[in-house]
This record gives C-alpha cells, sequence and structure tokens, in this order.
C-alpha cells in the first residue's frame, strides 16, 4: 500500500464564525475518518485551520475524497519547508514527468518569508526551465501548472486539483425526507445533503430498486412507503411533521398544486442544461 499526503480544501466552512467553523470542522473531519473507516482503510488527519492534511493510501485518497460533501477540492502534494531550495527540487522533480507543452507556476504564502509570492513563482519557474528548457511559459491557461503553497514554516508542492461536492459536512443541518420518484428526485436529495441535511429515501414498496446515492453515503437511510400521494399530503411517518423534498419543476409544481406537507424544491430554478450536467455527476 502506497500512502500520500492530500491537501484537502473546504470553502463555505470558512465563512463561518470561528466557533462555528470549528464545530464543522470537526464534522468534516468525522466524517472523513468514518468514510475510510467503511472502505477499510486507516488514514491520518490534521488541520492548521486553514486546509485538511490528509494521510491515506493514494488509490483510496483519489476515490474517496471526490464523494465526501464540504470538501471543495483536494491534491495530491509533497510536503516541505518553506526554504525556495527546497520547493525549487520538488518542482522539478514534478515537471519532470510533464508532457511537452506549456506550464505556469502558482505560487500562494501565509505567514512571513524573506521572499514574495511572485518572486516564489519566478524562481520556482526559472529552476522548472532549468530540468524541462523545452516547456514554455503560459500564465494564462497552460497545459501544465505548479502550485507552491507556503503555510507558515511548511510547503506544499502540488501539480493538480480535483474538485470535491463542496457545500456543507453532511450531518451539521437538519433531518430531511426526500420523496423518491425519479432521477430528479434523487439529485434534489444529493442537492440537500451538499446542503449538510441527513435524508432518508421515501419510495413505494416494490417501486424502485438499488440506490445510486448510496456511493455518496453508503448506508443511505431508505424507507418503504404506501402512497407518495398520501406521504405529501399527510403527517410524517415518524410521528412529526418533517420537511419533504422533491424534484419538482416549476412547471410540474403549477400542475399537481402544493403538498399539505411543508417541501424543499432543491432544482426548481436550475436549467435543463445543469440538471443534465448533475445527473451525469451523481447518478
Amino acid at each position: 500500500m502506497s500512502t500520500s499526503l492530500f491537501l484537502v480544501r473546504f470553502a463555505e466552512l470558512g465563512l463561518k464564525s470561528r466557533y462555528v467553523r470549528g464545530q464543522f470542522l470537526r464534522r468534516l473531519k468525522r466524517n472523513i475518518v468514518d468514510r475510510f473507516s467503511h472502505e477499510r482503510t486507516e488514514c491520518a488527519i490534521r488541520s492548521d485551520g486553514g486546509h485538511l492534511y490528509v494521510t491515506v493510501d493514494v488509490q483510496a485518497g483519489y476515490q474517496v475524497l471526490p464523494l465526501i460533501f464540504g470538501i471543495a477540492s483536494f491534491s495530491r502534494a509533497v510536503e516541505s519547508t518553506s526554504k525556495m531550495e527546497d520547493i525549487e527540487h520538488i518542482a522539478s522533480e514534478m515537471a519532470a514527468s510533464f508532457d511537452d507543452g506549456t506550464f505556469a507556476v502558482r505560487a500562494r504564502r501565509t505567514g512571513e518569508h524573506g521572499y514574495t509570492s511572485q518572486e516564489l513563482a519566478a524562481s520556482v519557474g526559472a529552476a522548472v526551465l532549468r530540468v524541462r528548457p523545452d516547456l514554455k511559459v503560459d500564465l494564462g491557461k497552460p497545459d501544465h501548472e505548479v502550485f507552491a503553497e507556503v503555510r507558515q514554516a511548511r510547503s506544499y508542492i502540488y501539480a493538480d486539483k480535483v474538485p470535491g461536492p463542496g457545500g456543507m459536512p453532511l450531518g451539521t443541518q437538519g433531518k430531511v425526507d426526500v420523496l423518491w420518484e425519479d432521477d430528479r428526485s434523487l439529485l434534489a436529495g444529493w442537492m440537500m445533503m451538499k446542503r449538510g441535511c441527513e435524508i432518508t429515501l421515501l419510495k413505494e414498496e416494490g417501486r424502485i430498486d438499488g440506490n445510486p446515492l448510496e456511493r455518496w453515503v453508503p448506508g443511505l437511510r431508505t424507507k418503504g412507503i404506501g402512497s407518495l400521494e398520501e406521504e405529501l399530503n399527510g403527517p410524517s411517518a415518524e410521528g412529526r411533521e418533517r420537511f419533504v423534498t422533491l424534484g419538482w419543476s416549476l412547471r410540474e409544481l403549477e400542475e399537481r398544486g402544493n403538498p399539505k406537507r411543508a417541501c424543499f424544491f432543491p432544482l426548481i430554478g436550475l436549467s435543463d442544461d445543469r440538471i443534465d450536467q448533475l445527473r451525469k455527476r451523481v447518478i
């Protein structure tokens, strides 16, 4: 098993107060550990307040991290010191395996250092060209990018950014039901999970087999019901009122009328093209 360090970024969490951010980060870390545990893979995780750093099997990292809500993006990174010569050495090794074409260096810093971000980028770029003089610099739309992120006394060098689902960590918001009628319903449920909600899929007994959202949340709760219409116009089966999530369009809402139960319609403002994009990614 080959382990590696993954630099994990979050977006919306950074907008929260320090107290709330701390709570949400703890939940995100727990979700990451639990998901790798489900895959029978050990991981180590730490945080510096701005990023998470996950050390885990390389293959498992690329398979699991894109499926965890709250992760905006991640990169397989090499950790080093903040010394410019160490960063240059690692970046040059990465660039040695690049295909022909163009490249750019993106540098960022947090803390006090004896160089600016621009100076670091220029120095690393020069080091790359010494190893790969065939490459050309293109700061607009390069074929390859080398990222050098310096945080206090440590640096993280990487050459890829893999998107995650973003949003909030699962479990940081309330619980809602999702009325499973079709693919749009599943997309609506996925949107609610992205907002941090835990969902229960409600489906008519024997009507739908399988659960495409299982790959996002293993063990996702599914509950059989007698009738979709009865579920929409009566109290929740839990004995208390819970919001129901529907995948309806605005036209469908106008045709079917307002349900008696309180509902969410997360897809109602999305275009057909955007829904098709989501379908390809989620289902």
